[in-house]
């Protein structure tokens, strides 16, 4: 029923100490109950307090309190800059949400669906029927196309995992060394090493250089021990849930707003894997410049 630990996931360029004091300023820190956190609230919260945050969202997994998270991912730099009349096309498949003109000429409306290389604002302004001097037509007005359009955007991942899980990590010290560099010759001062280990090892090393050309070395070797486990029906299905949240989170553009998401588990066609498919729903700009000649 206590929180004993809070734990951040996925977090990349975000400080992780900046987000857990963030959260504890808002209650949700070691030794609460969990019956007692607004958990809604706080993600609401935490998302304001942090705009470079995608998504945000706050789970437990027994006593453990996961605050997994989503950056923006930064749009690239363009490398031409488009300039002269051109029209606002649509980037990606979607299904228009809103659509604010400012020059140009509207060539889709709310509700159309669209997909790339359509055209969302026309650079080319139709004039009115009326003719001009000596009843000649008037001209077409060719303008750079500039406005605002928004669409909702839906991505999908598949994500397959095997039931067993296996990792590796360092095991007993099997033996330690220090070495000194003199002046770009190697010198081992001390060496220990426990002959009846036996299997995969691992070598870590501490550098100290105190002095101008003279490197201290510590190397330290570990066995390198091998850990599996079966993982439950429950256990894999939130691992290829978590997995295909990293997948489509990796793709969302700077400005998505997370409309939905749905999961659904699919037949593998045998027991050793558990798949599954996520959709997530978006509202987020779609348009680019592309010149007209």
């Amino acid at each position: 029923s206590l929180v004993w630990q809070v734990e951040v996931v996925d977090n990349q360029k975000l400080a992780r100490e900046q987000l857990l004091r963030a959260a504890a300023a808002k209650g949700l820190k070691q030794g609460v109950w969990k019956r007692q956190l607004p958990l809604e609230r706080m993600e609401r919260q935490l998302l304001l307090q942090f705009p470079q945050l995608a998504w945000l969202e706050i789970d437990f997994e027994g006593t453990r309190a996961l605050i997994r998270v989503a950056e923006k991912k930064l749009p690239p730099e363009k490398e031409l800059v488009v300039e002269g009349p051109a029209a606002l096309v649509a980037d990606k498949e979607g299904v228009i949400a809103e659509i604010l003109v400012f020059s140009g000429e509207a060539r889709v409306k709310e509700g159309d669906t669209v997909k790339p290389g359509d055209v969302l604002i026309d650079g080319v302004i139709t004039p009115p029927v009326a003719a001009g001097p000596n009843n000649q037509p008037l001209e077409p007005k060719k303008v750079q196309a500039q406005g605002i359009v928004r669409a909702r955007v839906w991505y999908e991942a598949i994500v397959e995992t095997e039931r067993e899980q296996s990792w590796q990590e360092p095991g007993e010290i099997t033996g330690r060394k220090i070495v000194v560099n003199l002046r770009g010759h190697s010198y081992t001062l001390w060496q220990w090493e426990n002959n009846n280990s036996s299997g995969p090892r691992v070598t870590e090393e501490k550098r100290r250089n105190p002095l101008s050309g003279v490197e201290l070395i510590a190397v330290e070797q570990k066995q390198l021990l091998t850990h599996r486990k079966q993982l439950s029906t429950q256990e894999a299905e939130e691992l290829v849930r978590e997995k295909a949240w990293q997948q489509i989170a990796a793709r969302l553009p700077a400005g998505a707003e997370v409309l939905k998401k749905s999961f659904t588990l699919l037949d593998s066609g045998n027991n050793s894997t558990v798949k599954g498919r996520m959709i997530v729903e978006t509202r987020e700009p779609i348009g680019e410049l592309r010149r007209i000649e």
